[in-house]
């Protein structure tokens, strides 16, 4: 049995954000990453904003510092109120609590257009995603160019722009939600409306991939429903599903079957495997988890048919012989799902 603790050390080491702590222990350890969102270098899922802290890769959260060391670090509860008390600067005995007020939501603003889209189509062409895939999404205004040349992914509500992902194409790894963006409202194709089936992918460039791999094997994406949730987190099997395909499910009544498309990683797997429990016992909708058959995710999948076209010695005959045997992998991979009509 560990030590006793007495309550007003507890209380003590509770009022510690994660954010105040690590300052204090571990300063070398905190990553930046835009914003009032940190990191670690030691856990790079970890999110740390207002006052809260978050670890996507096993969906564990919380916000006190004693939480952190229990749930992430592997300390026994008395362990992590000790070390949280045990570091200098911590003076809140006396302290009242302070009752902070939730900051006001933002209002949803989507970020200035370029004049142009030049550098976000070359950046999706740079990741081997098709033309054809590009226009459809530029010409119904759910993929464009900011004035910071980011490609930026539009999710919509009955026709209003309600979430906006941007993601950098200068050679920085930039990844941000917009101020205000509603999560629930992810980036979709959704053009046939009486759709049954529908594909969830962590993340747009993995969407824009797997449709590029049906252009490819010759089937028309359109005529099915494709959804980015925006990132995933483990669970268990009672997890929630994801605000993005909740929602979507909720406004497609009529869908009868779910292929969960999340990367090929322990993360993605636990999340998948969660999210299909959640569907078939909650929802009944038949459902499957469908992770690519290479590579880490869609893209890198893609990437790599792509690259088997191009390093080869090429003839006419083995330039169409090479395209035949990539076009026959990448229709095995859809193929189980029945045509695409």
């Amino acid at each position: 049995m560990g030590a006793y603790i007495k309550p007003e050390e507890v209380e003590r080491a509770r009022q510690i954000d994660l954010l105040t702590y690590l300052r204090q222990a571990q300063p070398d350890e905190l990553v930046h990453k835009g914003g009032g969102h940190y990191s670690t270098k030691s856990h790079d899922s970890l999110d740390i904003s207002n006052g809260f802290w978050k670890r996507w890769s096993t969906g564990d959260g919380g916000k006190s510092a004693v939480d952190y060391l229990i749930k992430v670090e592997g300390f026994s509860f008395q362990e992590a109120v000790q070390k949280v008390n045990s570091l200098s600067g911590f003076q809140v005995w006396d302290v009242r609590p302070v009752q902070r007020q939730p900051p006001p939501k933002k209002a949803f603003v989507l970020p200035e257009k370029n004049g142009d889209n030049r550098r976000a189509v070359a950046y999706l062409r740079s990741r081997g995603i098709h033309p054809n895939v590009i226009q459809h999404c530029l010409q119904r205004n759910t993929l464009y160019e900011d004035k910071n040349h980011n490609a930026v992914f539009v999710g919509y509500c009955n026709g209003q722009a309600k979430y906006a992902f941007r993601r950098g194409t200068g050679g920085v790894d930039f990844k941000r939600e917009a101020a205000g963006s509603e999560k629930k409202y992810g980036f979709s194709i959704a053009e046939n409306k009486q759709a049954k089936v529908l594909h969830v992918y962590e993340c747009a460039i993995d969407l824009l991939s797997f449709c590029t791999m049906c252009e490819m094997a010759g089937r028309d994406w359109r005529q099915e429903f494709h959804l980015s949730q925006g990132g995933v987190a483990a669970g268990s099997k009672n997890a929630f599903v994801g605000a993005a395909l909740e929602e979507f499910l909720s406004s497609h009544p009529g869908i009868q079957k779910v292929y969960l498309r999340y990367d090929n990683d322990k993360a993605g797997r636990e999340a998948a495997e969660a999210a299909q429990c959640v569907l078939r016992q909650k929802y009944g909708i038949e459902t499957e988890v469908r992770p690519p058959r290479r590579g880490k995710d869609y893209n890198e999948y893609l990437q790599e048919a792509l690259k088997n076209l191009q390093n080869r010695e090429r003839s006419p005959i083995q330039i169409s012989s090479l395209r035949a045997a990539e076009n026959r992998t990448v229709s095995n991979t859809v193929k189980k799902q029945g045509p695409m009509r």
